[in-house]
């Protein structure tokens, strides 16, 4: 735990630091500042290796697979990413991840690239089809802990690291029969076998139905993601429910378009 607790400030103050160096465009500093940053990950390697670590704050850690060997070079990897983007931009920026939960380009679609538009100049954005992978049902089998990963061999594993990987989730489904889509649910339902990394993210929920807003079915999909948020303490940042019975009529309906694009740019 106190190792845990020290990889994180010391990298916040890092963080801080290249935040403050970029906005100087001092290149130099950065480049000293890297070299400290690569000579503590050499220490944090010689003291995670030789512990024996249990503690399950190490599973909220990002990138953490359950393997204490991988978890310095995990880190070394996302937070020095990190770094750079804010020294590349001059700002901070958030990992997105978008599931689609639907098979086909319509309504649900043009809300995703709408949303892109507008959040694709601060972040990094990565769009997850489900409908084109290969993933096996949940079955149940509590294999994973709740942070081992899934034993299927299949493409869970791979999709469920990026979201557990991301800043931010936005689930978007089309309405099916008064809830989400099973396409989006069976990613949802993998994400068990790493439940444990998906606390405390940033979460938007998008959904798109052939009823009007006023209809019980988006309260319904609303209220399962408010269970979901509550037990694993995501921070909502929205919940939005469009009606568009045709395939292109959200494309028509400027208003919303413009309301998505604003989400993503002021995210």
């Amino acid at each position: 735990r106190d190792v845990y607790y020290l990889v994180f400030r010391a990298f916040n103050n890092f963080l801080m630091e290249f935040d403050k160096l970029s906005r100087e465009k001092n290149d130099e500093k950065i480049d000293e500042l890297n070299v400290e940053i690569t000579k503590m990950i050499g220490y944090i390697n010689s003291v995670v290796t030789q512990s024996i670590h249990t503690d399950q704050n190490f599973l909220t850690i990002p990138g953490y697979s359950g393997t204490s060997f991988w978890l310095p070079i995990k880190l070394t990897i996302y937070y020095q990413e990190l770094a750079y983007k804010i020294v590349k931009n001059g700002r901070t920026y958030m990992k997105i991840i978008i599931i689609n939960g639907s098979a086909r380009k319509g309504n649900t679609l043009t809300a995703i690239n709408a949303f892109i538009k507008g959040a694709s100049e601060k972040n990094e954005i990565e769009v997850i089809e489900p409908d084109k992978m290969q993933i096996a049902p949940c079955k149940g089998c509590g294999a994973c802990q709740c942070h081992k990963g899934c034993v299927d061999n299949d493409d869970t594993n791979p999709t469920i690291d990026k979201i557990a990987a991301a800043d931010m989730i936005l689930f978007t489904t089309p309405v099916y029969w008064w809830g989400m889509s099973a396409q989006l649910k069976l990613v949802i339902d993998k994400c068990y076998c790493r439940g444990l990394q998906l606390k405390n993210k940033k979460v938007g929920v998008i959904a798109v139905g052939g009823s009007p807003v006023d209809s019980i079915q988006y309260e319904l999909i609303n209220k399962q993601f408010d269970c979901m948020a509550d037990y694993l303490s995501w921070d909502m940042l929205f919940q939005k429910s469009y009606y568009a019975s045709e395939k292109t009529d959200l494309a028509k309906d400027e208003n919303s378009l413009k309301e998505l694009e604003d989400i993503g740019k002021n995210l």
